[in-house]
């Protein structure tokens, strides 16, 4: 029995005990085991387990910074595809575990041997490997390594990656993922996809969209140096020092290190990743500000800006269906409604906003430059340990009363241009002199309530935790079938973890089919045509 186990970081100091080398006794902590074994190093990652019988001992060692202990006969164990050193065999059965193959960034699956195979990819694929066709099920003569890219398996520097091969497809879809781009094909005989790869076979849209890779930006990059209007950049490692100066605070001059801004804006931490950049008109003015431990300066008249989208991925094209919901927006405690693009957003906030910063002027109704995820905790939808909230933007109110809530003191204010409320507060926004507004509570719901059980078109429900075991069955991708569960779909789709929170249900019409798929950690199941789906 294989699995396939996504380890957080910091497994080195924090995991439990190990027992055994290469061969581990398995209540042994696997994501330790895979430091000692050299398949991952402290930052994470995904390994493949394959569950082994018991051996008669177990001898440990000191490896990568973690010390395993000796063990006597124990009767079940596990070991790792993709170990640079094969398990101990047992005098009368000897295991088979091949060593992985040595591949180039042109080796393809019809260069394997075996139905399932281990490849060591080598670095630099990204742009050095050969042609790629197809997403997530890729053509038998594709680049595996380059594909791994793409897949989000491996990044550029290489690694190991367990390959299956599968049979022929009638048609490949290419997509730019990663810093790869890959191409359709029709009818082909031989395919192949990667064991833990965190998203299922996409099925065939109607039209693919074009999509240009990521400029690959240093801390020093520019919008100026940028081509296109709206670009895809990666931005390295370490910009918080070494990256150039900025100027203004979330819109900024055109000469300001782009990687710095995104840092500075709250899009990127010191780790780097890709952000989307917009050039956009010049400002009369840019305010500096110190955030994230980057501090801008302030200019004044300059021809040229850009702004980030708050995603990393760029803008879809319309679709000819309901668009899918789109992911959650990664709030600081700073991060304001004047920096949301959308007139209603999913926002996540950090933890102890509670006391670390932001103002916020009013009360269930507030002012836009105000602290959204302080304001949450002031309006009760969020604690102090953070989480999703849905904002909308109205327009702004004649004044604002301050008060003291949850603690949280907010601050009173007059005329202001924008303002702020959360769906799901427990007291409505406060009517506007010349339109009454109805805002609705959240529906409390179980982890098997579904779209049928609502009374309303759109409505904001309120899940309870430990739905990802206990919720009941689901089917489709992003559209679920109104007979789904709610709150497991929600953690399907990404929209809300295991411990549960508040989501925005929207029923739309059924659908000929749903698409099954595994997604943090919830697999859904496949459907044909259905009369009422949810998003």
């Amino acid at each position: 029995e294989f699995l396939s186990v996504q380890c957080p970081s910091e497994c080195q100091e924090n995991g439990g005990t190990v027992w055994g080398t290469d061969v581990y006794i398995d209540h042994s902590s696997i994501c330790k085991a895979a430091i000692h074994a050299g398949i991952l190093g402290n930052n994470g990652g995904l390994v493949t387990v394959e569950k082994t019988p018991g051996q008669e001992n177990y001898s440990g060692s000191a490896r990568n910074g973690v010390t395993t202990s000796n063990y006597g006969s124990w009767p079940r164990s596990f070991v790792f595809h993709g170990s640079s050193k094969p398990p101990t065999p047992k005098p009368t059965e000897v295991p088979t575990q091949k060593s992985p193959v040595i591949g180039s960034c042109s080796t393809t699956a019809r260069n394997l041997q075996e139905p399932i195979s281990i490849v060591q990819c080598p670095s630099e694929c990204q742009e050095n490997g050969g042609t790629v066709w197809g997403t997530d099920v890729y053509t038998d003569d594709s680049s595996i390594c380059k594909a791994a890219i793409h897949a989000g398996i491996l990044g550029n520097n290489g690694g190991l990656v367990t390959v299956e091969k599968t049979p022929g497809q009638q048609s490949y879809s290419g997509s730019a993922r990663n810093g790869v781009t890959t191409r359709n094909y029709g009818s082909w005989p031989g395919s192949f996809v990667f064991h833990g790869s965190s998203k299922p076979p996409t099925p065939k849209p109607t039209e693919v969209p074009t999509q240009k890779p990521p400029v690959i930006g240093s801390c020093s990059t520019t919008s100026r140096n940028l081509q296109e209007s709206i670009s895809i950049v990666q931005c390295p490692s370490e910009c918080q020092e070494n990256g150039g100066t900025v100027w203004g605070t979330d819109v900024y001059t055109d000469h300001s290190s782009i990687c710095k801004a995104a840092i500075h804006a709250g899009i990127l931490g010191n780790n780097g990743g890709l952000v989307t950049v917009e050039k956009t008109p010049e400002q009369q003015s840019y305010s500096g500000s110190a955030r994230n431990e980057v501090t801008t300066s302030s200019y004044g008249p300059w021809p040229g800006s850009f702004v980030f989208h708050d995603s990393s991925k760029p803008l879809s094209p319309k679709p000819t269906k309901l668009p899918t919901q789109k992911p959650p927006v990664r709030g600081t405690c700073s991060t304001t409604a004047g920096q949301l693009k959308e007139s209603i957003s999913i926002v996540q906030c950090p933890s102890e906003c509670q006391m670390n910063r932001g103002a916020v002027w009013g009360t269930d109704v507030y002012t836009a430059d105000s602290s959204i995820c302080k304001a949450a905790i002031h309006a009760g939808i969020l604690g102090n340990n953070g989480g999703l909230v849905t904002v909308e933007k109205i327009p702004g109110q004649q004044s604002y009363s301050g008060s003291a809530r949850n603690g949280v003191t907010t601050n009173g204010y007059g005329l202001y241009s924008g303002s702020f409320v959360f769906h799901g507060s427990s007291k409505p926004p406060t009517p506007k002199p010349t339109k009454e507004s109805t805002q609705k509570p959240p529906v409390l719901v179980s982890c098997s309530t579904n779209a049928r059980n609502l009374q309303e078109s759109i409505s904001i429900v309120q899940c309870p935790s430990e739905c990802q075991g206990n919720g009941g069955n689901v089917w489709g991708t992003d559209f679920y079938t109104d007979t789904s569960s709610i709150c497991k779909a929600a953690i399907h789709a990404g929209i809300l973890g295991n411990n549960g929170g508040l989501v925005t249900v929207e029923k739309t019409p059924g659908q000929q089919s749903y698409s099954g798929s595994a997604r943090n950690g919830v697999t859904t199941n496949n459907y044909g045509s259905w009369p009422g789906s949810f998003v």
